[in-house]
């Protein structure tokens, strides 16, 4: 042919995601998301499921049916054969060829693009496929990631957890001791305070001065316990 399109069909009536023209001069123009199909045209009958399309004269279409009559006659494009691309899931695109000469293209020729359009469709499936199953991979990597990340987290947490019950341990541990510390020192100071007071009449200088002794010592003992326990808890 003189020049040559294929493109990949949108959802939408007439939309298409990208179309690859060929020039004469071998030149291959590609376009991303170009403007919609012109209803009334081949190649937007082709996308709504029409069948392929063999053109003899574009000259010999009646102009008022025909929308693309004026651009191929000012081409200079006169015969063509346009064909879908039909993939598993459904009509993804098409193919069409142009020559200036009318009746340039017979049913050898419209099967021949047939047979091209089907190996498209075959590569572009591919393609998608291959891109879904990087996709899923990708997903997975992320997953594995965040369960990494999780497990990392969780670790963390039982660490820091593991830590807290330790303390708390530590803690109860420390309260018991020191609870044990000062009842020893506090029950003397008690009992000898008791015994002086129910009977301070009966007991000489010497005796009353060997408990307030013994009283004295224990009290120091308490305070020293006291300041130990405030400097723990600094």
């Amino acid at each position: 042919g003189d020049d040559g399109a294929a493109c990949l069909h949108g959802p939408g009536p007439g939309e298409r995601l990208l179309e690859l023209n060929i020039k004469e001069d071998g030149r291959l123009l590609t376009r991303v998301n170009p403007p919609p199909l012109r209803p009334e045209t081949f190649s937007a009958r082709l996308q709504a499921g029409g069948p392929s399309v063999l053109v003899a004269d574009f000259l010999d279409l009646d102009p008022g049916s025909y929308a693309g009559y004026e651009t191929m006659q000012r081409r200079g494009m006169r015969s063509a054969v346009l064909v879908p691309i039909d993939a598993s899931s459904g009509r993804i695109g098409s193919l069409a060829v142009n020559h200036r000469l009318p009746g340039y293209f017979g049913p050898a020729d419209l099967a021949l693009a047939e047979a091209l359009a089907a190996q498209a469709a075959a590569v572009i499936e591919r393609a998608r496929l291959d891109d879904e199953r990087q996709a899923a991979v990708r997903t997975r990597e992320a997953a594995l990631e965040e369960l990494s990340r999780q497990t990392e987290e969780l670790a963390k947490r039982d660490a820091e957890a593991a830590a807290l019950r330790e303390l708390d341990v530590m803690k109860n541990e420390l309260l018991s001791t020191m609870s044990h510390e000062l009842r020893t020192p506090l029950t003397v100071v008690h009992g000898y305070a008791q015994y002086l007071q129910a009977n301070a009449r009966v007991f000489d200088a010497v005796a009353v001065e060997r408990m307030a002794s013994l009283i004295f010592s224990n009290s120091r003992q308490l305070v020293r316990l006291v300041q130990d326990m405030l400097d723990f808890t600094r």
